[in-house]
């Protein structure tokens, strides 16, 4: 167990200020130790805004993964970035909470969970939605439905879509 949690955060857009402003309400012994952009002025910019004190600022991401007082970095970059900056990030010994999609397909975050699982380091989605109160309300309530519609629906850009696909499930009480 950590004594102090010593973060890292890539990419300095407004998902990783979302991030970052996160941790003016948690209770845990965390700090943000390092932040990372493509562009040193702009990390340097990104420690200023948020009041890091202390934490330093590096003008490319293998600098920050490798830094060692980092325990865990949050991946807050453009999705076609993730794997290759989860897969450094996990070479380097570094845990990873990657911003969602983890993975541009089922086929790449499979890579990137096997990869976790052979250094023995933690990898999540920044799914954080799945942590809301209603969220556990929502999945204690479907328990007690007997039967129920699921909808599926794929956004992207589709050339075509073929059909929309629904089932009905029973739950196992």
């Amino acid at each position: 167990m950590y004594e102090k949690l010593h973060w890292g955060i890539i990419g300095c857009g407004n998902v990783s200020s979302d991030f970052a402003n996160a941790f003016n309400y948690t209770t845990h012994n965390h700090v943000i130790s390092a932040v990372a952009a493509r562009n040193l002025n702009k990390a340097k910019e990104f420690v200023s805004n948020n009041g890091f004190k202390g934490a330093k600022a590096y003008g490319s991401y293998t600098e920050l993964f490798k830094d060692e007082i980092v325990d865990i970095v949050y991946i807050g970059v453009l999705n076609h970035c993730h794997k290759p900056l989860v897969f450094e990030a996990l070479e380097n010994g570094k845990n990873v909470i990657c911003e969602k999609p983890i993975g541009l397909n089922f086929s790449e975050t499979k890579e990137m969970i096997e990869k976790a699982k052979e250094k023995g380091l933690f990898l999540m989605e920044g799914y954080w939605t799945c942590f809301f109160p209603a969220f556990n309300a929502l999945q204690e309530n479907l328990k007690k439905i007997e039967n129920f519609n699921v909808v599926l629906s794929e956004c992207g850009f589709a050339h075509h879509v073929s059909e929309i696909n629904t089932h009905t499930f029973k739950t196992q009480n």
